[in-house]
């Protein structure tokens, strides 16, 4: 996951550059010839490597070629040296007296040879060879043939000299002497993440229809970006206008061409992409003169602009009326009916009816492809152009609540203000203010996103009281039996519809209900108390229903989960079919610890969703977090790439952070530990940690995680601990919870572990996380703390062998290990009693402790963790709770009981690629005399790049290279590519076999 500098010159060009000092740093000759299209930045990332290199103390000479110059003889050779040429007395004297007459220094009784000359400047560059030296020559295009002659002979002869030089020109130019043999590196068009980037930088970053367009019409050139964001065009339609001085220059060079050549390049400047070879047929002719002047360049029988912002300066500088017919001309020509409507609507000259139906049908064609931006920009020029006001900001409503998922809060906004300007309806600007706290919710204020969304909330809520016929009801609880009926009407009602509308609310959702739903979302994220309450008090008179159930779990799902649990499984079979209503119960079901069953219904909702949104919905990352609960580290990996590289383009810091803290979680279970810090940190560097609790958290876990696999305990305790506050509380009601087993591994390391001595907070943390969370918390927790509880239990006699606790690394079984690697996020097993519960055996009423004078106090809770197969659904957490017990067993010298539950965790660690642990129950198992064969190595799938693991496992299941390739948007040319590099790593030779290798590996 790449980052990004706030440089303006160089935003998207931070690989580049480092690639270019790491060679300079290298110290050895590099040569180096820097590409790319006029306005692609070469300058600037010559600027600033130049500029870098001088502050580590390097010299740097440089020139810059001019197109005047470009006839004078050895002018730029004149221009790279003279801040060296009082270094030329030390040169030999023919050297000294070639170069000193190349530069018009001195007469020479002899004209010097390029060999000498060469000779002179190759011995001079290596008197600075005790430094880095780089030789930076940019715009070489215009440098003089002598001076390049020069530069030339010296390059190949560098040898073993501390010399970078760098070679900077255009793509489409010749550059004798450096064509071949040199390495290349192409500055190709900026990303949509750092094109984004580059426009928020400007002065008055465009937003909204104009964003878009300068995105589009920019092409990711840097100076296309920065010059058409300058600009605020009157009109709507066709090029952005670019500044006077580019006009000027472009529009001199059209001038002198002939009208039919002036008259064809504006209508090439008017047309789409797609336009270009109906304009360009039978027109050939016309731009010869404009291909010779430059303007032009021709490919076969198609023909287009050398550059774009020279087609800019051809369509504005033309008359509007000009410009109106060539649109007019377009739009007879288009058969495609969403080109023809932008081109009626770039010839409007007021308001049209049938011009504003063509756009709204656009917008429904391009929100079903899933081009939200293409959509609003569609319904917010449709509103322009409709002559009734009532229809003006209905338009506008839809094009906000459309613009939510360009992540473009600006537009939503200005929308917002225009619906309220065309419109005195309440509900209507309600609903366009609710498009504005969704997007909100998605960002990092959430106490502001909050307070929007619940005054909607509230004034919903009033106006659905007004309208009422009857006094409203009294508030109720809402009941399972009322829920799953309402539930499967509303999903029997709408089902298949959420592949057509997947983000369309329920006919029975109210504009209260509605809002709530997302204000719940931020109160996740925030994870604050003030929230809930404020939720519980509005949710109060609202009625049941399938959006209050998702109220309720995303707001309190420990409060809610005891009602809804039991009858998931039932919605989820209500929902079949419906890709949206799936994803709703599969974050619900995650919320409430039913991992096997969100994966599950992510699995069916994502087989069957064809059209997705371009941003991450609320809690988006849970099908991620699921991935990685139930053992699918790679896809979990994808899911936060994606959602990490969607959020970033659409500068969305909480969904950004939420991918982040994911990855840093999966990298840290690997042992990764270095890539998971910096994930780690680059999430907590988007968030403000307490207005994102939940991301903090999730963090700081990830951060513990890394700490244990490097065997740091103290660091791990720290940070596990911060998931408190100090009076014991949870900083985030859902997220901290599953750091309490990780906490007490790491206390137990640290000899932290006496419930009745001076150092006793851990386990009294325990104890108040079993009171607060209550009987009917789910099992997964429950088993959580049995786990905490076995570790923290006091030691007891443990043989003659004991180690000093703490000293033992992952990889190490030392006899008094308690479990280094404290387990990952909610570590309990489903299927063991609650935490309140009297434990197996003798323990007193109502009372999980057992009585601590016990010597073997803590396989009670062991066992229990370990009760039932509903724990393999976890199946990292089921092995660290495993490694646990085998170790406890070993140590008191159980040794045949050890052994398989040693065994077992071994062979889990392995597949699921978990290398610090896989070390660490290796090692114990050594101790118990065991060998275990093969070393630690992953199964096969992990070494293949997520990317790969996704193919393989839908090629598994019998999909074809195009539908593969339609799941994860790649060409079925570069899936074939993939399986064809895959097949040998996992020794097979047909896709058949690919099933085999899944189940194997118990994938």
């Amino acid at each position: 996951m790449p980052e990004y500098t706030s440089d303006p010159a160089i935003v998207g060009r931070d690989g580049e550059i480092a690639e270019i000092m790491r060679r300079v740093a290298a110290g050895r000759s590099h040569v180096l010839v820097l590409s790319g299209e006029p306005g692609a930045g070469k300058s600037a990332v010559l600027d600033v490597v130049a500029g870098r290199v001088r502050g580590d103390g390097g010299l740097v000479l440089r020139v810059a070629g001019s197109e005047p110059e470009s006839r004078l003889g050895f002018a730029g050779l004149h221009q790279l040296l003279r801040p060296v040429l009082g270094e030329l007395d030390g040169l030999p004297p023919r050297q000294r007296c070639a170069l000193r007459a190349v530069l018009g220094l001195d007469e020479c009784t002899e004209a010097p040879d390029g060999v000498l000359t060469g000779s002179a400047v190759l011995t001079l560059i290596s008197r600075f060879g005790s430094s880095p030296l780089l030789v930076v020559v940019d715009d070489a295009q215009w440098i003089d043939r002598a001076s390049l002659d020069v530069l030339s002979f010296v390059a190949r002869r560098l040898d073993a000299e501390p010399v970078t030089l760098l070679v900077g020109v255009r793509s489409a130019d010749a550059l004798p002497g450096f064509d071949t043999g040199y390495d290349r590196l192409e500055l190709g068009p900026l990303d949509g993440v750092a094109a984004n980037r580059l426009l928020d930088l400007q002065p008055e970053p465009p937003v909204g229809r104009h964003r878009v367009r300068v995105l589009q019409e920019a092409s990711g050139n840097p100076l296309a970006l920065i010059e058409l964001a300058r600009v605020r065009s009157a009109g709507v339609e066709g090029p952005l206008p670019v500044t006077d001085r580019l006009e000027r220059i472009y529009a001199e060079q059209a001038r002198p061409l002939p009208e039919s050549t002036r008259r064809s390049l504006l209508l090439l400047a008017a047309a789409d992409a797609a336009d270009f070879s109906a304009v360009s047929h039978g027109l050939s002719e016309a731009f010869v003169p404009a291909e010779e002047a430059g303007l032009v360049r021709r490919s076969g029988p198609s023909v287009s602009f050398r550059h774009p912002l020279i087609r800019s300066a051809v369509y504005h500088a033309a008359p509007f009326e000009e410009r109106r017919q060539a649109h007019l001309a377009l739009a007879r020509l288009s058969e495609e009916p969403d080109r023809r409507a932008w081109h009626l609507a770039a010839a409007a000259t007021g308001t049209d009816a049938e011009v504003s139906d063509a756009l709204r049908e656009t917008a429904d064609r391009a929100r079903r492809r899933g081009g939200y931006a293409a959509a609003a920009a569609a319904l917010e020029r449709a509103a322009e152009l409709s002559p009734r006001r009532a229809d003006r900001a209905r338009l506008l409503a839809e094009a906000a609540e459309l613009a939510v998922f360009t992540g473009q809060l600006d537009w939503v906004e200005r929308l917002v203000v225009a619906v309220r300007a065309h419109s005195d309806d309440p509900e209507l600007i309600g609903r366009a203010s609710l498009a504005t706290g969704k997007l909100m919710a998605l960002r990092s204020n959430h106490t502001t996103a909050f307070a929007l969304l619940t005054r909607i909330a509230a004034e919903a809520s009033f106006r659905e009281m007004l309208a009422s016929s009857v006094e409203a009801p009294p508030p109720k609880a809402l009941t399972i039996s009322a829920e799953v009926p309402a539930l499967r009407a509303h999903l029997s009602a709408t089902k298949g519809a959420a592949a057509r509308e997947p983000h369309a609310a329920a006919a029975e959702d109210t504009p209260s209900l509605e809002a709530l739903a997302a204000a719940a979302v931020v109160r996740y994220y925030s994870g604050e108390e003030a929230q809930r309450r404020r939720i519980e008090s509005l949710l109060a008179a609202s009625p049941d229903g399938p959006l209050r159930v998702w109220v309720e779990a995303v707001s309190d799902p420990h409060g809610a989960g005891s009602r809804l649990r039991p009858k998931l499984p039932e919605l989820v079979a209500a929902a079949e079919g419906d890709a949206g209503g799936l994803t709703v119960l599969a974050v619900v079901a995650w919320l409430l610890d039913q991992t096997a069953l969100a994966v599950k219904t992510f699995d069916e909702a994502y087989d069957r969703w064809r059209v997705r949104g371009a941003l991450p919905d609320g809690l988006g990352s849970a099908v991620g977090w699921a991935y990685l609960d139930h053992g699918r580290w790679a896809e979990a990996r994808t899911v936060a790439s994606e959602i990490a590289a969607v959020a970033a383009t659409a500068g969305l810091e909480h969904a950004e952070a939420c991918a982040y803290a994911l990855d840093a979680t999966v990298l840290a279970l690997r042992g990764e530990t270095d890539g998971a810090r910096r994930a780690a940190e680059r999430a907590l560097a988007l968030v403000d940690p307490l207005e994102s609790r939940s991301i903090a958290v999730a963090a700081h876990r990830a951060l513990g995680l890394a700490a244990v696999a490097d065997g740091d305990y103290e660091a791990a305790y720290t940070w596990f601990g911060s998931a408190f506050t100090g009076d014991g509380d949870p900083v985030h009601y859902h997220v901290s919870p599953t750091v309490l087993a990780e906490l007490a591994a790491s206390a137990a390391r640290l000899g932290r572990r006496g419930r009745h001595g001076p150092d006793r907070r851990v386990a009294e943390l325990l104890e108040r996380a079993a009171q607060r969370l209550g009987p009917a918390s789910s099992p997964r927790l429950a088993a959580l703390l049995d786990r905490g509880r076995a570790l923290l239990a006091e030691p007891d006699s443990a043989g003659p062998d004991s180690a000093r606790p703490g000293s033992a690394r992952p990889g190490s079984a030392g006899p008094d290990s308690a479990g280094p690697d404290s387990a990952r996020p909610g570590s309990a097993r489903p299927d063991s009693a609650g935490p309140g519960s009297a434990r197996p055996g003798s323990a007193r009423p109502g009372s999980a402790e057992p009585d601590s004078a016990e010597p073997d106090s803590a396989e009670p809770y062991f066992q229990r963790a370990l009760a039932g197969d509903a724990g393999e659904q976890w199946p990292f957490e089921r092995a660290q709770t495993r490694l646990d017990y085998g170790e406890w067993l070993r140590r008191r010298r159980r040794i045949t009981e050890a052994r398989p539950q040693l065994a077992a965790a071994l062979e889990t660690f392995r597949r699921l690629g978990a290398r610090p642990w896989a070390e660490r129950a290796e090692a114990e198992l050594r101790a118990a005399g065991v060998e275990a064969i093969g070393g630690v190595t992953p199964d096969v799938l992990t070494e293949l790049s997520p990317q790969q693991q996704q193919i393989v496992r839908l090629a598994a299941r019998g999909l074809t290279n195009r539908e593969i390739g339609d799941r994860l948007h790649l060409s079925p040319r570069t899936v074939g590519s993939h399986l064809y590099r895959v097949f040998p790593k996992l020794g097979v030779t047909a896709r058949a076999q690919l099933r085999d290798v899944l189940e194997g590996t118990g994938r």
